[in-house]
Order: structure tokens, then C-alpha cells, then sequence
């Protein structure tokens, strides 16, 4: 049995089965507390591996795969159990054991052919210019890294965060911006994880860049936790950008800024909420807009719901995932007129379920309420 599975064995065999963790599973709810797709049942399955008395077939990776890994059960396990390391090393351990499923080795094929997840053109990734009227700027020391979910399925919003940026500070485009190799992260993959990150690396060490400003909290994680995880060098400072604003918030680099009239409820992504910790900044950034009132969701900070977004859930389950964030949608406190967060596959997921519920909202984020005030306050 893998290693890599072995070091787990005491945190499996420590496992109570509480089932504290299923009420609050999103793919356990989505999928009717079938056991197999619950963190419980993940676990006995993990435990049966380990004591050789399943094996590591097509059909078990399936259910370890069938989670978003968002985290919120390890935060709920009273024995303290990091479920969510346990699973995503479950699935390093059988993509090393050489069980790969279909859905994973579509995305790698489009990442490795396409430099994207979504299999769209490389000379396509800054056709979200033509959505705003900023310049394309190529050169500087500051770049920013808008991310594969940005460029392909939310151009509005990518173009909104440049525009902000260039209106803050002189931030220049990453021409040669490729995926940051999150996806194989979260498919098991590590050495896909290391080929496609060290590019990414080099791109932005070759074009000169000092500090690399990014809107996606899994291209973050995967330039600064990844990268420290492989013992890859990087030569650059890399911003989470809502943080990034809050601490031009707080150095004073910022107009006063005012929206009348806006009344919104935040989302902590699990990326950068439970697995970043990064829960003040965002509120700040928005309550620094006088005029805006900010309600809490059902459910937020280190015990928000997930939206369904994570985990390459989605390319397993796409309608399951955005069931669950339909079902996020619940959450949210009367009369509000957008959902602002921080996390672009959150914003496309609870985009879907918005069109789908049918109700007027709109889903933002964190970046395009301080565009949306700094338009009106140059206009």
C-alpha cells in the first residue's frame, strides 16, 4: 500500500465515525447522504485501503474525488482530524498507484495543450479586454495574474479588476500568463502540478516582474503553499488581491469611495477563507465604501457553506455542484442586491445558480464594488 496513504493510518484508525462531519458535507447533502460520498464513508473506504481489504479501483477513486475540499468537515471533526490533507493525499496516493479517472486526464490534456482548464485558445486568454477600455500594458514591475477562471468564464469581471488596479497603481498584464497548475494539485497529480507551476514560475521571473498581484485564491496558494510544498524558488512577491487592497487601504493609497444605496452579503470562498484564513480583509474592503451595508450569510467565516465551486468537483458533478450552490443561495439574508466574494470559481458556480433559481442578484466580486465606486467618483 502506498506511503503516502500509511502515514495516515493513525489518524484513520483514530476516527470515531461520529458522522458529525455528514450534516454539514456539501457533497454528502447533494448526493442524499449516500455513505461512500460523505467524509465518513471517504474515511472507511481510506481505512479498508490502507488494511488491504479493498482495492484501489476506478469506482473507489470515484467517490474519494466526489468532495469540493472545502475543508468545513475538519473544522467540525471533534477529534481534530485533517480530512481534507487526508483526502487530497488519498488521491496523490491512487493517481500514484496509476488509477486515473476520465474527467481528471481531460483536464490535464487541456492544461498541457491549451494552458487552461477549459480547453480554450492561449492567443484567446486576454480577449476580455475588449470588455472594459483600459490599454493592454505588458511591462512594469507589478503584474497582474487574472487566472484561467477570470480570463475564459467571467471577462466582465476580469476586465473590472484591471481597470481598478490601473486606476490604484501602475500594474502591468502577464503576457505570456499560462494556469498556475492548481488543477493538478487537486486531481492528485504532482508532478503535472510541478511541470505547469515551475512554468508558470519562469514566466513571470523572464518578464521581470517583482510583484504578482492575483485575484484567485488557488493561484495563491499555488505560487506560495505549493511551491514551498516542492521546494520550487520563486524570485517575486505575490498578493492575494484582496489583501493587496486592504493594505493600500490601510497605507492610505486610496480615494474616499461611496456607493448609495448597495446592500450585500459576503461569501467566504473556502480557498481563502478556511484554508487561507483570510476573513477580515475582504469585509474591511468593502465596509471602506460609505454608503454600502454588509449583512453576514447563514453560515460564514470559518463556517461558511461552500458554494460547490472546489476540488474539481465540478468536472465530476457539474449540475450536483451547482445543486449545492443553489443551495447556498439559501443563505442569504433578505432584501440584499449582490453577493460579493473573493474566489472566481465561486463567482461562476453561484452565477449559474442565481440564472438558474431565477432571482435578481448579482454576484460580484470583492475588487468590482471598489471599480463599480471609483467609476462613479471619476465620472
Amino acid at each position: 500500500m502506498s506511503e503516502i496513504l500509511q502515514a495516515w493510518r493513525k489518524d484513520l484508525e483514530f476516527c470515531k465515525r461520529c458522522g458529525l462531519c455528514m450534516p454539514i458535507c456539501p457533497t454528502g447533502i447533494a448526493n442524499d447522504w449516500y455513505q461512500s460520498k460523505t467524509p465518513r464513508g471517504r474515511m472507511l473506504l481510506l481505512y479498508g485501503l490502507v488494511n488491504s481489504e479493498l482495492k484501489p479501483t476506478k469506482t473507489l477513486a470515484e467517490r474519494l474525488h466526489t468532495c469540493t475540499l472545502c475543508g468545513y468537515c475538519a473544522v467540525k471533526c471533534p477529534s481534530g482530524l485533517k480530512l481534507d490533507e487526508i483526502f487530497i493525499d488519498a488521491r496523490r496516493a491512487l493517481h500514484s498507484m496509476g488509477i486515473k479517472l476520465p474527467h481528471l486526464e481531460e483536464v490535464s490534456r487541456r492544461i498541457k495543450e491549451s494552458g487552461n482548464p477549459y480547453d480554450m485558445p492561449a492567443e484567446e486568454r486576454f480577449m476580455w479586454l475588449d470588455y472594459g477600455d483600459e490599454k493592454p500594458v505588458f511591462e512594469g514591475k507589478a503584474g497582474l495574474w487574472v487566472g484561467c477562471t477570470l480570463s475564459y468564464r467571467r471577462p466582465e469581471t476580469a476586465a473590472n479588476v484591471y481597470s481598478l488596479l490601473r486606476k490604484l497603481m501602475n500594474v502591468a498584464l502577464v503576457k505570456e500568463e499560462t494556469c498556475c497548475g492548481a488543477p493538478f494539485y487537486l486531481a492528485g497529480d504532482l508532478n503535472g502540478l510541478e511541470e505547469q507551476l515551475l512554468k508558470a514560475i519562469k514566466v513571470v521571473e523572464r518578464l521581470g516582474y517583482e510583484l504578482l498581484i492575483t485575484p484567485c485564491p488557488s493561484c495563491a496558494r499555488a505560487f506560495t503553499e505549493y511551491a514551498e510544498k516542492l521546494g520550487l524558488d520563486r524570485g517575486f512577491d505575490v498578493e492575494y488581491l484582496p489583501v493587496f487592497l486592504y493594505k493600500l487601504l490601510n497605507e492610505g493609497k486610496v480615494p474616499e469611495l461611496s456607493l448609495n444605496g448597495l446592500k450585500v452579503a459576503y461569501h467566504d470562498p473556502c480557498e481563502a477563507g478556511r484554508h487561507m484564513n483570510i476573513f477580515d480583509e475582504p469585509r474591511a474592503v468593502i465596509k471602506a465604501v460609505k454608503g454600502i451595508e454588509l449583512l453576514e450569510m447563514n453560515g460564514n467565516r470559518l463556517f461558511s457553506n461552500c458554494c460547490g465551486g472546489g476540488g474539481l468537483y465540478i468536472a465530476l458533478d457539474s449540475a450536483k455542484a451547482v445543486a449545492i450552490a443553489e443551495r447556498r443561495l439559501k443563505d442569504l439574508p433578505r432584501d440584499v442586491n449582490a453577493l460579493v466574494t473573493a474566489c472566481p470559481s465561486c463567482e461562476v458556480n453561484l452565477s449559474i445558480a442565481v440564472a438558474n433559481v431565477g432571482i435578481e442578484l448579482e454576484v460580484l466580486d470583492v475588487a468590482e464594488v471598489w471599480h463599480r465606486a471609483l467609476s462613479r467618483l471619476k465620472s
